[in-house]
């Protein structure tokens, strides 16, 4: 992965070198740059590389788009580990990894994507009940319908309290899902045309948090 240097720290660089040419007699100074600054060069940066990876994923280029969304996670993590756009991130690369078939990928990063969304943004945040869903759908794909279970209820409680328009196509997965649980009495289960694709690449800003 290639950075473009700044044209501050190239600015920074020259001063230096042209003081101490100019006083050979004296140390050299250190120059600090501000954390603050530098961390909104990488939220730049971040933001137009997920920009260019969620367009190259609509045009069908998964390939640059992996490649772009990679380095934009990567931007994120210099923001700090625990930094909201990390979460985003992970969601779009999730997102890019189901359309590759890459399912235990795409379900390994929308549960990261999860936990972050929550410790930044609390329980109350729609991105929490989606990702969970999109964890859940990713997990039917794999088999795995009895794990998609807990995450589609919780989803749904989720969805109930925030009133959410997604909330009877929810249900009709979790009807889905569980339709290919065994039931515990022995039952048959009742076979039911399968959920459509609803998985959605986060947006490129990430959610207001609440104070």
């Amino acid at each position: 992965m290639k950075f473009a240097i700044p044209a501050t720290t190239v600015l920074l660089s020259l001063v230096t070198l042209i003081l101490a040419a100019c006083t050979p007699s004296e140390k050299p100074t250190n120059v600090k740059l501000d954390p603050k600054q530098i961390a909104a060069e990488h939220a730049t940066v971040w933001q137009e590389k997920n920009k260019s990876g969620l367009a190259a994923m609509t045009s069908g280029d998964l390939d640059k788009a992996e490649k772009d969304l990679v380095a934009g996670l990567k931007e994120a993590e210099e923001c700090g580990p625990e930094d909201e756009r990390v979460a985003v991130s992970l969601n779009n690369l999730a997102s890019l990894y189901e359309n590759k078939k890459m399912y235990s990928q795409c379900a390994s990063y929308l549960q990261k994507a999860r936990k972050l969304f929550r410790k930044a943004y609390g329980d109350k945040n729609e991105l929490i009940p989606v990702t969970e869903r999109n964890e859940a759908r990713i997990l039917t794909k794999q088999d795995k319908w009895a794990e998609s279970l807990p995450l589609y209820e919780e989803a749904i409680r989720y969805m109930e309290m925030m009133k959410s328009k997604d909330l009877e196509d929810v249900k009709k997965e979790y009807a889905e899902a569980k339709s290919h649980v065994p039931a515990k009495a022995g039952a048959p289960a009742e076979s039911k045309p399968a959920a459509p694709n609803a998985n959605k690449p986060a947006v490129g800003k990430p959610a207001v948090k609440k104070k």
